[in-house]
């Protein structure tokens, strides 16, 4: 009988001790999901009150009302990227969408990961890339600031893959910036037309293997381009600023004969967004500040 009561009270201890873990366990993860959704609170009242302050900074800046080329009247955030040169609005990007292997992000001497890890090991050296192209971009002068976003990793999808690319994944983020230039003058006090002009992706070379260097130079051509063109709509128009720049690959078959192992090249385009006063009442024509740029080298 005594062996019995000793078994009880063992039996009696251990169930309160796994209860005791069970409701700090409880207890903690209540406690951590509570301080998650704070923080989440914590981070979209910030947001909230950034976004207010961007607003307050673009009415700040003078000018009277937004209006497309056709006439309507537009919210004075349409013109963020002008009108709040010194914050790292979302309507400034610079975009990257690359194709790169593990071997192509590994370091001297250093061992490719096996196939299994190879996303984990693409994703974390992307997020590593995202920084150094920041540093470059700031670096060139064409922007002042320079704010990673988040990386994405997909499958490659092709119908074929040449020999090099076996083993890739498209990378591609978005990088927010503030202009290195000053945006220029801007129609203060008046009602401005708020214009957009495109310049379409063109080729900038083909990838023969892959290469984040080639990226690099890619982009570091798009951004001069980007740059003299905007620097001449400013002369012309008064005021500008290069709000998307964006480096892609594509991947085509050349032609025939159909046996041809199909290419991968590298494209550049960009858009630039500028404001022009009402004259008379009438609102310019989309393309009415189109300039001449250079090629894509």
């Amino acid at each position: 009988m005594e062996r019995v009561g000793t078994l009880v009270t063992l039996l009696a201890m251990f169930t309160a001790l796994v209860y005791a873990g069970v409701h700090l366990f409880v207890v903690q993860g209540v406690q951590d999901d509570i301080a998650t959704v704070v923080k989440m609170q914590d981070i979209n009242a910030a947001s909230a009150i950034a976004e207010v302050q961007k607003v307050e900074k673009a009415e700040a800046a003078g000018v009277k009302q937004i209006v497309n080329s056709a006439g309507d009247v537009r919210s004075i955030r349409s013109a963020e990227a002008l009108l709040v040169p010194d914050g790292a609005a979302r309507s400034r990007t610079i975009e990257l969408d690359m194709v790169l292997t593990p071997l192509s992000l590994a370091g001297p001497g250093e061992d490719v990961p096996e196939p299994a890890l190879a996303d984990l090991f693409i994703q974390a050296r992307a997020s590593s890339l995202m920084t150094d192209f920041c540093d470059m971009i700031v670096e060139s002068r064409f922007a002042a600031t320079c704010l990673p976003g988040s990386v994405h990793v997909s499958d490659l999808n092709w119908d074929l893959t040449p020999i090099a690319f076996i083993g890739g994944r498209h990378v591609s983020f978005t990088l927010n910036f503030t202009p290195g230039e000053n945006v220029g003058t801007l129609p203060v006090g008046e009602t401005a037309v708020l214009m957009e002009e495109r310049v379409d992706p063109t080729d900038a070379g083909i990838l023969r293997v892959p290469d984040v260097s080639a990226y690099r130079d890619a982009l570091r051509a798009a951004l001069d381009r980007a740059r003299y063109a905007c620097g001449l709509l400013r002369d012309g128009v008064g005021n500008c600023v290069a709000s998307h720049v964006k480096v892609s690959t594509r991947w085509h078959v050349p032609g025939y004969p159909e046996d041809r192992m199909p290419e991968v090249v590298i494209r550049q385009g960009f858009t630039m967004k500028y404001l022009t006063p009402v004259a008379g009442g009438a609102a310019p024509e989309e393309g009415a500040g189109e300039v001449e740029t250079p090629p894509a080298r």
